[in-house]
């Protein structure tokens, strides 16, 4: 037993840790070493390893002190010593948060990263090996460029067209090769990161899109929900630039409008409205209807605006499309999805002449039971700005005077506006007009009354000129010009009446 037995000298000699009693303001004082001529490696790479150990047990440089030792530390890049320049990439890396003015080694990482020198680029000759050999050398590089950036506008998918730029295209750029490679890596969220930094290139085509789509077509089937809705929603973002590129995964898709998750399910139905083919719209209509009844109106919001780009792609489907909206506009909701459905239908109608009728005749279905008083008014506008040039003008004036009979003083006032629009444009109707503003002279609010005035006395007057300037001409006048032009005529004699005509227009 005595042969085992340690002396205390020993115990005190061996199985210590060599770096247990380093004083920062010591080792800081050795990094002269970095600016000697030739380059020590092994003494380096020593003091390096010291100024991690320290960095690690949180000891804290103030920024002089790590600025200092930063750019000490960029004397190293002329050492051709594999082991020194891991130990730099790691130093950089560390440093870097602390000190100031580091972007100055982005000229040195990236010349790391795009040089031919084999012991620097490290692609290993196994091709098992190859992803590990780019992870541990040239993906450092990058790293740190990438973290040296970080908080400025910059990315690293602008990273990644900076350096295209510099070797003339995004096949021949080592780094998307490298986003490309961690496409198969065996991590799911770094697989996806990179299938969503090569959707994000801005100069990416059909060949660099092709494999991160199909990664993310595979997410779709994913078990986890949050993998399917980070997919679906990359794909969505695709769809937008590049939907020839997304139209093969429509199946997949299809199936995740039943999706459990609300989230997936929605951006599952945007991604195919603007990837569907014309022939599809009545199917994919169809199948939206049972989902939308199940989703809250922040949904709804989001698949009215695919809709709406739906319409102006295919705008022969407007009437399925038109008939769709109309019955969601007749569904219980909020101001927000209401105004987001009267806006597709308007914007149906001004790009579409031939559904004019259709969709001015959802509308006076619709303000018939409104409870929004921006969306009665704005319908009215609309009313009589296009319906006295409609096929049977009259059909719409029983909608409007039933506004000025039901609905509150603001309504009405857009009432009394609209029906006058018909009498001017309409000469038949004219003296029905005159019967229904005469009476809204009764009415209880001064601005229903004044407006019923106003344009009596126009129309009473039978001269087309006079309606046109006064009743049918929308004025585009510039409001806050017009006030500054109005508070300048009251702060001045008052002899002379207001010249409107000094007030510019604005762009219709």
């Amino acid at each position: 037993m005595s042969s085992f037995k340690r002396d205390k000298k020993e115990e005190e000699d061996g199985g210590g840790n060599p770096f247990q009693n380093l004083e920062k303001t010591a080792v800081l004082q050795e990094t002269r070493s970095f600016n000697e001529t030739p380059v020590n490696a092994r003494k380096c790479t020593h003091i390096l390893t010291k100024i991690l150990y320290l960095i690690n047990q949180g000891e804290q440089l103030a920024a002089r002190e790590a600025t200092d030792c930063f750019f000490a530390t960029t004397k190293l890049f002329q050492s051709k010593d594999v082991i020194l320049r891991r130990m730099v990439y790691l130093g950089i890396k560390e440093l870097s948060s602390t000190a100031d003015d580091v972007i100055i080694v982005t000229s040195s990482l990236t010349k790391d990263m795009t040089g031919k020198e084999d012991l620097y680029r490290a692609a290993g000759r196994n091709p098992d090996h190859h992803a590990d050999s780019i992870g541990t050398l040239e993906a450092l590089p990058c790293q740190f460029i990438h973290q040296l950036r970080h908080g400025q506008p910059i990315g690293l998918p602008d990273l990644i067209e900076e350096e295209d730029q510099s070797t003339g295209g995004l096949q021949d750029s080592p780094l998307f090769e490298f986003i490309e490679s961690c496409l198969r890596h065996k991590s799911e969220m770094v697989i996806y990161e990179a299938a969503h930094a090569i959707v994000n290139l801005k100069r990416t085509g059909p060949r660099e899109l092709a494999p991160a789509v199909s990664i993310l077509q595979l997410f779709c089937g994913s078990p986890k929900a949050t993998l399917r809705f980070a997919a679906v929603r990359t794909m969505n973002k695709v769809a937008m630039q590049h939907p020839a590129a997304v139209t093969a995964c429509n199946l997949d898709l299809e199936g995740l409008i039943t999706d459990s998750n609300r989230s997936v399910a929605t951006l599952a139905i945007t991604t195919l409205l603007k990837t569907g083919a014309e022939s599809s719209v009545e199917r994919l209509m169809k199948q939206i209807a049972t989902f939308v009844a199940e989703i809250s109106d922040e949904f709804k919001v989001v698949v009215v605006q695919a809709i709406r780009a739906l319409c102006s792609k295919f705008p022969r489907k407007h009437p399925v499309l038109m008939n769709f909206l109309s019955g969601m506009l007749r569904e219980e909701g909020g101001l927000e999805y209401k105004t987001s459905i009267v806006d597709t239908i308007i914007t149906i109608i001004e790009e579409n002449p031939d559904a004019k009728e259709a969709g001015l005749s959802h509308l006076c279905e619709f303000i018939e039971d409104c409870e929004h008083t921006s969306l009665a008014v704005r319908i009215l506008h609309l009313l009589g700005k296009e319906g006295p040039f409609s096929k049977a003008p009259s059909r719409y004036i029983r909608f409007v005077y039933n506004r000025v009979i039901l609905e509150n003083a603001t309504v009405r006032a857009a009432a009394v506006s609209a029906m006058a629009q018909f009498g001017a444009a309409c000469p038949d109707l004219l003296q029905n007009i005159l019967v229904l503003l005469n009476r809204c002279q009764m009415d209880t609010d001064d601005e229903v009354r004044d407006r019923a005035t106003y344009y009596l006395t126009i129309l009473k007057a039978s001269d087309m000129n006079l309606s046109k300037s006064y009743v049918s001409h929308d004025m585009q006048l510039s409001l806050p010009l017009l006030e500054k032009a109005l508070k300048e005529h009251l702060n001045g004699s008052l002899t002379d009446r207001f010249d409107l005509s000094i007030v510019p227009n604005t762009a219709p």
